[in-house]
């Protein structure tokens, strides 16, 4: 039986990778859901709310491992335990794909991210102390002066479209100051960053040569003229005892760029989209703005976004499912910070929550290694802005837009304020 949880896909890519339903998989399973789509605004029944979309399909009474015909047919994981067993194994759960369908998410070739044991652990050993508790607490000036210097644009004319002049902005900033890329290209990388989020074979490729283009020829020259910039330091690094190559440094900054701008930016829309709708949780916010860092935490598991998918090395059974090698399971990591079983009632913010790790940034091996960073930024940029802009509110004449896919998040986000 299909479910009834069916979204249209507007440009057909979800689609066009449709397959038939193996034989292996039961049919109160089957689901038809475009991950790429799903609770964003092509979602025709729950546009506008992308973790409202996944909790309500999380309590449609369905079983725990759903499947998709769409997106070259694929597994979606729906509860805590499951999403952990999987996210617990990369002996049996590989990250080498990256994106679905395989054939999109093949063409990905992001270091660490896309390696498994042992050859992962050799080059996230080069990257972890570039990204250090230490590294990123001596950025935070920088961090501070770029978010006031957005909100000095902003300010004095009482809106404005808070991804576009705010979000989307300052996490290339900090991207731009960390690897000291040439002032004049500042422009041309965040013009990058708005399409790094490419769902065809055809985006992908164009994407990832856009920024090799860009990337390349800096390393050839760090090379030559080391700095003090992230790609300096990254160059001098020796996987497995041997010089890093050009190529392997290109896939990391790759990975940087790609990852760091839109978690970032994504996070602090939807968490400021939540705050537009909730004044007394702003006053909350503004009335202890030393209590700011240690609450991030508790925003970030309600606001989680992103959603990441493995692929099967061998046969094994999962929630009761037969799984074959090669199948693929996606993750929303989303369901597992909203399970009851972990986090009661888990749709509340509530700052007071019994602590228990909550998956945003990942978990095991592949855990990000920019959470410090990534947690940093987006706390400096709410104290900023909650310390300087008045109680803002939404636009009710502009229409918000939110997207799906593998990195959810907001699109246009018009703020007032008196």
């Amino acid at each position: 039986m299909i479910s009834s949880w069916a979204v249209m896909d507007s440009y057909s890519e979800a689609t066009r990778y449709r397959v038939p339903v193996p034989d292996h998989v039961q049919a109160d399973a089957i689901i038809e859901l475009d991950y790429h789509t799903f609770g964003g605004d092509l979602d025709p029944e729950f546009a506008g709310d992308h973790q409202i979309a996944w909790k309500a399909l999380q309590d449609d009474g369905g079983p725990d491992l759903r499947w998709t015909p769409l997106n070259g047919g694929h597994w979606i994981a729906m509860r805590a335990p499951l999403i952990g067993e999987v996210l617990d194994q990369p002996e049996l759960f590989s990250s080498r794909i990256l994106a679905l369908p395989k054939e999109v998410g093949a063409m990905y070739r992001f270091i660490p991210l896309s390696l498994d044991p042992p050859e992962h652990g050799l080059f996230r050993a080069l990257l972890v102390p570039l990204l250090s508790a230490k590294v990123v607490h001596d950025k935070e000036e920088h961090i501070k002066a770029l978010a006031n210097a957005l909100i000095d644009g902003v300010i004095e004319q009482g809106h404005c479209d808070y991804v576009a002049e705010f979000a989307n902005i300052l996490p290339i900033s900090i991207f731009h100051q960390l690897v000291d890329f040439p002032a004049e290209e500042r422009e041309r990388l965040r013009k990058m960053a708005y399409v790094a989020n490419a769902a065809s074979a055809g985006s992908v490729a164009a994407m990832l040569k856009s920024i090799g283009d860009f990337v390349a020829p800096l390393i050839v020259e760090r090379r030559q003229h080391p700095g003090e910039d992230l790609i300096s330091a990254l160059l001098k690094g020796e996987p497995g005892g041997r010089p890093i190559t050009d190529e392997e440094a290109l896939h990391i900054c790759q990975q940087l760029f790609i990852g760091g701008f839109h978690t970032t930016a994504g996070s602090l829309g939807l968490i400021t989209l939540h705050l537009a709708k909730n004044p007394d949780l702003q006053r909350e916010l503004r009335s202890r703005p030393d209590r700011i860092k240690s609450r991030v935490n508790e925003l970030m598991r309600r606001f989680s976004l992103v959603g990441i998918p493995r692929t099967a090395i061998r046969a094994c059974t999962l929630a009761g499912q037969e799984i074959r090698e090669g199948d693929a399971v996606y993750l929303p990591l989303v369901l597992f910070n909203f399970d009851e079983q972990l986090y009661p009632s888990p749709l509340d913010v509530n700052f007071e929550r019994r602590s228990v790790p909550h998956v945003s940034f990942g978990r095991g091996i592949h855990k990000c290694p920019g959470q410090a960073l990534g947690m940093t930024e987006i706390a400096l940029a709410l104290e900023a802005w909650l310390a300087r802009i008045p109680e803002f509110r939404l636009d009710d004449a502009a229409r918000i837009r939110i997207k799906g896919g593998s990195v959810g998040g907001v699109e246009n986000l018009q703020l007032r304020w008196d």
